[in-house]
């Protein structure tokens, strides 16, 4: 006679594993460009092809000698544009009054403007990044537009994971009703040593690649 084992089947949640894996890539990636032109007259020495920078770290500096001239002369024309808008005033010149005022904002707004460009001079790193590539060197001349740098953040790092369309709804991602983030582990191997971070899985993107038919699950990791 066959011996035969009967279970009582439950409905219960089940834990699925999915494992994926993607390259990591920096939140931000920008080429930095100026807003000048000018000669290179000051580079940080530790602005070099691979290493960290700091946010609003000073990189380089470009002659301001220009931009320092074209501010005296915005000074002199609003100066000169107040003293306008006075003389009519006491002459009462209601015609004259309107176009004198005209004249001290447009002179305001270039001497803000001289002011701007005087500034960007200075290059500054907008955000703690790796410098990716460095296209700019002591004494090099510069034209407003030109490519200075390519910027890797190191703020937040992200890894794209690809989905099969079956498992998306096995997995939550984002943040619950108390505000806390569902999170993974990450791992990766260099050489013979694993390492593992904690990362949240911030977003599933609202599209599908046409040419592997996958969806990308998007992980974040915190200064890693």
């Amino acid at each position: 006679v066959p011996l035969v084992q009967a279970t009582a089947v439950q409905l219960r949640p089940v834990p699925v594993t999915i494992q994926s894996r993607g390259i990591v890539t920096p939140r931000r990636n920008i080429e930095l460009v100026t807003e000048v032109s000018g000669r290179v007259i000051w580079v940080d020495p530790g602005f070099l092809q691979g290493e960290e920078v700091r946010a609003e770290q000073l990189l380089l500096r470009i002659d301001p000698i220009d931009y320092e001239v074209a501010l005296s002369a915005a000074k002199a024309a609003l100066a000169s544009a107040e003293l306008s808008l006075a003389e009519v005033r006491v002459l009462v010149q209601k015609a004259a009054i309107t176009e004198a005022e005209a004249g001290v904002v447009a002179a305001k707004d270039r001497m803000r403007q001289a002011q701007v460009d005087l500034a960007n001079t200075e290059i500054k790193a907008p955000f703690n990044a790796v410098v990716d590539i460095k296209r700019v060197d002591l004494g090099q001349y510069v034209q407003a537009g030109s490519a200075l740098m390519k910027l890797l953040s190191t703020g937040v790092a992200e890894v794209r994971l690809p989905l099969l369309a079956s498992d998306v709804p096995f997995v939550n991602y984002g943040q619950d009703a108390e505000g806390n983030w569902q999170e993974l582990t990450l791992t990766a191997t260099f050489g013979n040593i694993q390492h593992s971070w904690k990362a949240r899985l911030a977003r599933l993107e609202r599209r599908v690649d046409k040419q592997t038919r996958v969806f990308y699950l998007v992980a974040q990791v915190d200064k890693p």
